[in-house]
């Protein structure tokens, strides 16, 4: 990157260096970087440049805000009604919108357009993409399918054409079918939708300790994205419900609620664990606590959680938990029941003595928050869960291509 730039004309560096900076960081999903810097860019070319226009609504749609994606979209139609470039991705926003009749003129245009022979091959791939999504939007699938692998026989690389694809494989009950597209477009452009399809697939596939490696990815790399953090919860509840007794998904659902600031919930999740509580309702309701919640207050109804999680490791973060909640009393109840179960449970030692230093001084406060990354060691599968925690061996499997 840095030699680009150093040949970039002093007169362009301006606007040009944010611009390639915002690229390299939207390829590290960091979404808000990048839309910060093309954002500067406005203020150095006309805020009617169909290229920056069209970065920018890319960018609102891999980070998942289809309101800034459909505004941006909207104002490249209206500058420039017969560009085809990244139609593709506008009609997605179109579909989730709900918005059919402007979907259906978009498919229209861009059908008579490509009838008329204008544009080029890529032009083309674009058009039957758009029509695949209305007839998606439609429920047509058999459709949708035909007119997406027209599109892909253009372009087989076409990161929207190939999230496309996998949706249409996951909406007619063929999750393997819907790994190797969604890896495809993972893989060039990673995004918000990739991640979701991937995690939806493996969820599908009753391969849970990929769904969850994508899951924590996706936690990892959007860590200031609201969608990304729902997802993930979203992703190892999913998990709890197909399987109770995975102290992965247990563990994950904790650290998720943890990094929200959830930790009550998160108490109560681990509490579940221990008591082996059974409930019907749904695991996390995500909504703020009530007015008032913290120690002691109860908060929504947990899944089914086998009593054979009742390990160590999770009175070890229950005390890290109380720790945080400043009731050191049950955090010292926890690490102690951890030790006994565990002599060698380091995470309950060193939550003891913290603690008792708290307590000796009269501190109310706590040296550091859970850490919610410190899962390695939880369920006994350290180096294994490390492996999965990067997310890139599963998505990379080629198996499923």
């Amino acid at each position: 990157m840095s030699s680009v730039i150093g040949s970039i004309p002093s007169i362009h560096r301006p606007w040009l260096v944010p611009w390639l900076e915002a690229y390299k960081s939207s390829l590290d999903c960091n979404f808000n970087d990048a839309l910060a810097k093309l954002n500067s860019v406005q203020r150095h070319l006309s805020a009617d440049n169909v290229p920056l226009l069209l970065d920018l609504a890319e960018l609102h749609l891999r980070s998942g805000n289809f309101v800034l994606a459909h505004y941006a979209f909207d104002q490249v139609r209206r500058l420039d009604p017969t560009n085809p470039s990244r139609m593709a991705q506008y009609a997605r926003v179109l579909q989730k919108q709900g918005t059919l009749m402007q979907l259906n003129k978009l498919a229209s245009e861009m059908l008579r357009d490509m009838d008329a022979g204008n544009g080029s091959d890529s032009c083309a791939a674009e058009a039957w993409f758009v029509v695949s999504r209305y007839c998606e939007a439609k429920k047509d699938f058999e459709k949708a399918l035909l007119f997406c692998g027209k599109g892909l026989k253009i372009d087989r690389n076409h990161v929207e054409g190939n999230l496309l694809k996998g949706s249409l494989h996951l909406a007619i009950k063929d999750p393997q079918g819907s790994l190797a597209p969604f890896k495809l477009a993972h893989a060039a452009c990673p995004s918000l939708e990739s991640y979701r399809g991937l995690v939806d697939a493996y969820i599908a596939s009753h391969r849970l300790r990929e769904a969850l490696a994508v899951a924590r990815e996706a936690v990892r790399r959007m860590p200031l994205n609201a969608r990304a953090i729902v997802l993930g919860q979203a992703a190892f509840e999913k998990a709890l419900e197909l399987d109770p007794s995975c102290p992965d998904a247990l563990f994950s659902l904790a650290s998720s609620l943890i990094a929200d600031s959830k930790h009550a919930q998160a108490a109560e999740l681990l509490q579940s664990a221990v008591a082996g509580l059974t409930h019907t309702t749904r695991a996390i309701r995500f909504a703020a606590p009530a007015a008032g919640a913290g120690k002691g207050s109860k908060g929504p109804g947990v899944p089914a959680i086998c009593a054979n999680n009742n390990t160590p490791a999770v009175h070890a973060r229950l005390g890290d938990i109380y720790s945080v909640l400043k009731d050191f009393d049950r955090a010292l109840e926890h690490y102690n029941v951890a030790l006994r179960g565990d002599a060698a449970c380091d995470a309950a030692r060193i939550g003891i003595e913290r603690v008792e230093k708290l307590i000796a001084r009269g501190d109310a406060s706590v040296d550091g928050d859970v850490d919610e990354d410190d899962e390695e060691d939880e369920d006994g599968n350290g180096d294994e869960d490390a492996n999965a925690d990067d997310g890139e061996g599963m998505i990379e499997d080629e198996d499923d291509l």
